[in-house]
Order: C-alpha cells, then sequence, then structure tokens
C-alpha cells in the first residue's frame, strides 16, 4: 500500500508539472493580433492652399498671369494592412486667374486620385514610403464631351523623411508623371512625353516649438520633345521657392509663406504668397 501511496503521488506530481509546463508553453508562444475594425480603418484629411502668384499689381505679363488659385483636396484612405494604405482623393480648384479664352472667375474640376502608399520602412527617427497613384479621368477636362480623352495619368513617387534632431526635419520627394491619352494629338518630336517632380521641405523648431521655420523646393523636370527619354530640363516659370512660418491652430496646421520661383527674375514684384492648410479628422 505504501508503495502504491507513493507511485501514486509521483503520478500527481508529474501530471500537475506537465499541465504547469503546457500552460506555461502556451502563455508564451501566444501572440495577440490586433483586429481593427473598418471604421478603425478608415481615416480622412483635408489638404488645401490659397496660392497668389504675384503680390504686386505692377504685371508687365498682363493681369492673367496674377490672381489667387484655391486648391483643394479631400482624401478618404482605407488601411489594408500595418504597411499598406489606399487612398481616394477628390480635388478641386477655384480661381480668379484669367483663362485662355478670356474666363474669369470660375470652378476648376481636377481628377481624382486613386493610390496605394507602402511603407518600405519606419521607425522612431525615419520612414520610407512608396506611392503607386493613378487619376481617373472623370472630370470635364478629361474625358468629356469636351475634354482631352486621357485614359489616366501614371504617378509613381517615393518620400523619405526623417528627424535630424530636436529641432531639425527633413522630407524628400521624388516623382514622375506620365499622361495617357486614347489618341495623340501631337507627334513625338511635338509632344513631351513624361515629366519629373522634385520637393526638399525643411522644418526648423530652434526658436519655437508652436512657431517653426520652413523652407520648401519644389522643382519639376519636362522631357523634351523629340528626344531620349532621359533628357529632360527644369521647366520655367513651374517651379517654387517657399519661406514662411509653419504653426497649428485648432488642430490645423497651418503654413504661411512668401514664394518665389527661381527660374524667374529675382525682384521684388515677382514675389508671391499664400498658405497651406492640412487638418486631419
Amino acid at each position: 500500500n505504501t508503495l502504491g501511496v507513493t507511485v501514486m503521488k509521483k503520478i500527481i506530481a508529474l501530471t500537475t508539472l506537465l499541465a504547469a509546463s503546457g500552460s506555461f508553453a502556451a502563455s508564451t508562444n501566444t501572440t495577440t493580433t490586433e483586429v481593427k475594425s473598418i471604421k478603425d480603418r478608415i481615416s480622412t484629411w483635408y489638404y488645401g492652399e490659397i496660392d497668389t502668384d504675384r503680390v504686386s499689381n505692377n504685371d508687365d505679363e498682363g493681369l492673367g498671369q496674377q490672381g489667387t488659385d484655391f486648391l483643394n483636396y479631400l482624401n478618404i484612405g482605407y488601411e489594408i494592412n500595418s504597411s499598406n494604405v489606399f487612398n481616394l482623393t477628390l480635388r478641386m480648384n477655384a480661381t480668379d486667374k484669367i483663362s485662355g479664352n478670356g474666363e474669369g472667375d470660375r470652378y476648376e474640376e481636377l481628377d481624382p486620385r486613386v493610390a496605394v502608399k507602402t511603407t518600405i520602412f519606419k521607425n522612431e527617427k525615419s520612414s520610407l514610403k512608396w506611392n503607386t497613384m493613378f487619376e481617373l479621368p472623370a472630370s470635364r477636362y478629361s474625358n468629356y464631351e469636351h475634354g482631352d480623352e486621357r485614359i489616366t495619368r501614371f504617378k509613381p513617387s517615393m518620400t523619405y523623411s526623417t528627424k535630424i534632431d530636436d529641432y531639425n526635419s527633413l522630407i524628400l520627394f521624388g516623382g514622375f508623371n506620365k499622361t495617357f491619352y486614347k489618341r495623340n494629338t501631337a507627334s513625338v518630336d511635338e509632344t513631351s512625353r513624361h515629366y519629373l517632380t522634385s520637393w526638399i521641405s525643411y522644418t526648423n523648431s530652434a526658436l519655437s516649438e508652436k512657431y517653426k521655420l520652413k523652407i520648401d523646393f519644389e522643382g519639376l523636370m519636362r522631357h523634351n520633345a523629340g528626344k531620349d527619354d532621359l533628357n529632360v530640363t527644369a521647366s520655367s516659370g513651374e517651379e517654387r521657392i517657399l519661406a514662411g512660418v509653419n504653426t497649428e491652430i485648432a488642430g490645423t496646421d497651418l503654413f504661411f509663406y512668401a514664394q518665389h520661383d527661381p527660374s524667374l527674375v529675382k525682384a521684388a514684384d515677382k514675389v508671391g504668397a499664400g498658405v497651406q492648410i492640412f487638418k486631419v479628422f
């Protein structure tokens, strides 16, 4: 009997040990995966820019070269997974610039955009993102009866952002743009086939965390008609240097700036101004 009791105690002890070991293994090997609802995966933001090319009224190029644009973007994003986000961006512009046919104040439709933004890597300091974007011919300027009959505009791009230190940050952007049409309206020798865009943004908060110094450079290089695909040059009149103050008011990011096109004459009457507005909902 004593032997039987001893054996029984050993069996109970061994069973308890195995059960405890199994519980410990299960607790250490099980990973908790956060499952987001559809609502949590959806994000919305707005971007607007009120831009005046020339502050002065003394413009020898004519009134049509002056005036103000009010560009508006409304974006709806859906998180596919931790690395990929699908975006739909609706766009429009309100302007008082004189058009080629003499039209003044007007509302301009812009083609909506669809894109998938992929995070290649991201840490506390830096991130690198790839964006595959297409513009849909949904405006009357593109695929309606009097449009230019475009199929789409392909706009892949890459963005690198980094925090240099506690006061300085930098964003580098590079993009490629090519428009596809249902039919060609001009020969290859007369038409630029694509263009490249670049953006460098530097922010410094050493003087104030609330009001930050910000400098942007926006570049554009167009393919030269009739040349090989790598033959591109800077596009005069389509580049900008913006310098000003970035701040946040009531949860809205605002960038008040003065601007100048470096390809034009560097004179005071060629200086423009504006404000960029960014709001996440």
